[in-house]
């Protein structure tokens, strides 16, 4: 029985995989033609904003976030819908849009709660909703100065120029669907509360019409500041669309373009980035979803540590079909790329999303290479479980990754039921068991999926976007996680020799024998970018707990004796160094 309210086993269910028939294509390819179709109107002109000069100043982050008390639940649902604190409408597809939106969440304001940011279609306003503390949200977009308004979907939350405060990056939107793509937009956190657009300013204003579902942050040459990858979605009609774009971050406030040089330009669409060093070779590595019909693949380009790229994708084993398993190469349009131990075994897996099938698990062997597997014991009751958008984390806190699925794309052209929203939670021996979820997300739009503490009970919570579709929808969905007896901790870094808030950083977490590593990312998933804080579940384990970071830098850290039930923030160069395991 696992701990908590209503975190009740239930019976397992054997594995059974699907794959896409040719109707189901069709009825995809003639939606989005309709889509194309159907499209009107011109997009609204970019209105330009100001750009002087940065001047942040960074503020000390709190080591210790108290947990805010948790009310009394109102039933016996593990999930509770508080869409009701959330007063924003996501515009629909059919308004010269791509209309899929991505979210955020962020502490944008350093007061230990985080806040959410929510992008908006063309000449409709972004959302960055201020969590104050109690269980409420107010929208603060205007006061902060990042409505946008020009349309928007991915969004990465991060430090960009390592000042303590946190910044947004979004791309635009159109070019699938709209006539026309609309701006990549930068707002630097000026640390007041305030925001500022510097796009043009930093070296960006190339992307000024150049849409993506893809991007994220990391730093790929380890010179303590975050580069930015952008990927290339498809065209119309699933003809290719811009290139792949990559970044470097010169530390002094403008990016670069670098892409030629560093081998990541590319034929095949991007509908999914991650960054996360596969081989332990202290150079953080790109893994791409592709999205295009013909000849798809999960794409991972090694680092070669001189700003260059390899592409290794079949050496490693992400490119290869295997007979079988759903979604295999010809086939695949997938979406997001996410990093979890989903087996247990102590190393990073990959998860990602093949829309119209039952997607992929690439386990790691621990050898520089992965095999593809399926998602066992998940799909007995729903013949095809389409998503956009997933997340990952351990909704229960037993010590296992479970995942989340996010609904589906709500037409009838399509030869599947509607999918209400899947929790998968882990047995801990690399197989799930489907909890019955009663979201409610059969008849709505949903796309970006965005996982986060907001409440700080320890227990992660469920932002999912929604578009307007056959005029319903459009409002977020907010589902609460209402916890449990199980135990946990959750970790914040502060970067010094690496960057300031340590994404790319590996943490293990070690209680009773078991090790659970999770990592640090800025843009994963899709659309969206979800808690830089890592929350880890101890199940019955209450005494202290030892933490080990390998940070960006190449330090490896233990951090001794950190009690559990609470958020500790860990300071690169404070704790035990010692040589990697």
């Amino acid at each position: 029985m696992i701990s908590g309210v209503g975190w009740a086993r239930i019976p397992d269910i054997h594995p059974r995989s699907q794959r896409m028939n040719a109707r189901s294509l069709f009825g995809l390819i003639v939606l989005f033609s309709a889509l194309l179709a159907s499209a009107c109107g011109q997009p609204a002109e970019p209105t330009p904003v100001p750009t002087p000069e940065p001047t942040a100043v960074p503020t000390p982050v709190p080591t210790v976030s108290e947990p805010t008390p948790t009310p009394e639940p109102p039933d016996d649902r593990p999930l509770v819908d508080v869409s009701h604190l959330l007063d924003f409408v996501r515009e629909g597809i059919y308004k010269n849009s791509d209309g899929v939106g991505g979210a955020a969440w962020l502490d944008y304001d350093r007061d230990g709660f985080l806040d959410l940011y929510i992008t908006n279609t063309r000449e409709a306003k972004n959302a960055l909703f201020h969590n104050n503390g109690d269980g409420t949200f107010t929208n603060v977009a205007e006061e902060a100065g990042v409505t946008s308004e020009t349309g928007n979907t991915a969004v990465v939350a991060g430090d960009i120029d390592n000042d303590g405060c946190t910044d947004l990056l979004m791309s635009g939107d159109g070019g699938f669907i709209g006539d026309e793509p609309s701006s990549f937009k930068v707002y630097r956190n000026d640390c007041d509360g305030a925001f500022m657009e510097i796009t043009e300013s930093i070296g960006l204003d190339a992307l000024s019409e150049s849409y993506s579902w893809a991007i994220a942050l990391a730093d790929i040459d380890n010179d303590s500041d975050l580069d930015l990858f952008v990927g290339g979605p498809p065209g119309p009609g699933f003809d290719f669309g811009p290139p792949n774009r990559l970044f470097l971050n010169g530390g002094d406030g403008v990016f670069t373009d670098i892409s030629a040089s560093a081998g990541v330009i590319d034929d095949l669409p991007a509908c999914g980035v991650g960054f996360n060093d596969y081989d332990e070779d202290g150079f953080i590595d790109i893994f791409l979803a592709t999205c295009v019909w013909l000849d798809a693949r999960f794409r991972l380009l090694r680092n070669n540590g001189d700003l260059t790229f390899s592409d290794v994708s079949f050496e490693s084993g992400l490119s290869i079909a295997i007979e079988g398993l759903p979604g295999q190469a010809e086939h695949d349009f997938r979406f997001g790329v996410t990093f979890s131990d989903y087996d247990s075994d102590g190393d990073l897996d990959i998860l990602s999303r093949n829309f119209g099938a039952n997607g992929w698990i690439f386990e790691n062997t621990g050898e520089g290479t992965y095999n593809a597997v399926g998602y066992e014991g998940t799909f007995d009751d729903i013949e095809y479980p389409t998503s956009w958008a997933f997340g990952v984390a351990d909704f229960d806190n037993d010590g296992g990754e479970d995942i989340f699925y996010s609904g589906n794309f709500p037409v009838a052209s399509f030869d599947w039921p509607p999918n209400a929203g899947l929790l998968l939670l882990s047995r801990g021996d690399g197989s799930f068991r489907n909890f019955p979820s009663g979201f409610g997300l059969e008849e709505l739009f949903t796309t970006g999926t965005a996982i986060g503490d907001y409440d700080n009970d320890g227990f992660a919570d469920i932002l999912i976007v929604t578009s307007k579709s056959r005029g319903q929808g459009g409002e977020p969905v907010l589902l609460r996680n209402q916890g449990g007896g199980n135990s946990w901790i959750t970790v914040r870094l502060i970067g010094t020799a690496s960057n300031r808030d340590g994404i790319g950083a590996r943490v293990w977490a070690k209680a009773d024998g078991k090790v659970v590593v999770k990592s640090t990312h800025a843009g994963s998933g899709f659309l969206s970018t979800n808690s830089p804080w890592l929350t880890f579940g101890l199940g019955s384990h209450e005494a202290p707990v030892d933490i080990e970071v390998r940070w960006p830098s190449g330090l490896v850290e233990v951090f001794e004796g950190q009690a559990v039930r609470q958020t500790v923030t860990l300071t690169e160069g404070r704790g035990v160094a010692h040589e990697a395991d």
